[in-house]
């Protein structure tokens, strides 16, 4: 067998950065194949998790329950909530944004800051204008007083994702989970109209698009105490999960 001359071997005995073996054919091919096969999985991980959706996050609400206490900064385990948020969304989003009627309070988080179009104060408002705010096809929309939005859970409703679906949501035995599911940006006109009839609940639609229910069973594979939906409504909420993280510690 002809053995192969030192432009072939130089061709092929670079790998990666530095890396320069002088050895045999096979063990160049070998390696070059490795490199092939780590670069293409890494490159689709990429486009997988951070090309499909932007996320939105909603930090309106009165928090009149919370004595008009600001829930995105309110402490959980000595982390705010919303650093919680931001820090479960950047790994799978390019685009975060965080949907306020007070800006200034925000600045110092990477985020996109937009605000309401419509002055009526409602998740559906926050949902239009993050919705709208959107480069991306469709949107993943969550809260500002979510403090436990597990990983595995933003992946099961980004694997969830198809084109032609307009709502992907999950659906518990105390019914649907609309501030954690994703949205099609086709459902703007149908929330613009709802809101324009000042009809307020994102139920209202779902006659109107292609929806896609994820059931109990599997959102609790990836979650197994749902603690993704759970969310901080007045001190009691607050009490218990500081009790939760005492008794986990």
């Amino acid at each position: 067998m002809q053995q192969p001359g030192p432009s072939m071997i130089h061709q092929w005995a670079t790998c990666r950065h530095d890396l320069t073996f002088v050895c045999s054919l096979p063990m160049l091919l070998h390696c070059t194949l490795s490199v092939w096969v780590y670069a293409k999985f890494t490159m689709g991980k990429e486009t997988m998790t951070k090309h499909l959706c932007s996320a939105v996050i909603l930090a309106g609400g009165e928090s009149k329950r919370l004595n008009g206490q600001n829930k995105a900064l309110l402490e959980v385990g000595g982390r705010r909530v919303l650093d919680r948020l931001v820090s479960a969304l950047s790994p799978y989003f390019r685009e975060i944004i965080l949907v306020t009627n007070d800006p200034v309070g925000y600045l110092e988080w990477d985020v996109v800051i937009v605000t309401d179009h419509f002055e009526q104060r409602s998740s559906m408002t926050g949902i239009h204008a993050g919705l709208f705010a959107a480069s991306h096809p469709h949107a993943l929309v969550t809260a500002c007083d979510m403090p436990f939005v597990q990983p595995p859970m933003i992946e099961l409703l980004l694997a969830e994702v198809e084109p032609h679906l307009d709502i992907i949501i999950p659906r518990t035995a105390v019914g649907f989970e609309p501030l954690l599911a994703i949205y099609s940006k086709r459902c703007l006109k149908h929330i613009e109209a709802a809101l324009i009839k000042r009809e307020y609940q994102i139920q209202r639609i779902f006659n109107k698009i292609r929806k896609h229910d994820i059931e109990e069973p599997k959102l609790r594979n990836c979650d197994a105490d749902l603690m993704s939906f759970y969310n901080l409504n007045s001190q009691d909420d607050l009490t218990e999960v500081e009790s939760r993280l005492d008794v986990s510690k």
